[in-house]
């Protein structure tokens, strides 16, 4: 079952907590097992200015 359909019927959308860059993987995964994103965080494949933290 696709994701889309239910997210277009509801309106629901994930809360993205915080940007980090694919180098920072294991930080990512290191936050999610202490608790403490409110969201999810997204990981972008460069380490570009646009794709740093914004927390």
């Amino acid at each position: 079952m696709s994701l889309l359909k239910p997210m277009e019927a509801t309106g629901v959308r994930p809360v993205i907590d915080r940007t980090l860059p694919l180098t920072e993987i294991h930080r990512g995964f290191q936050l999610m097992t202490d608790g403490l994103p409110t969201g999810k965080p997204v990981l972008h494949p460069t380490d570009s200015p646009s794709a740093r933290s914004t927390a």
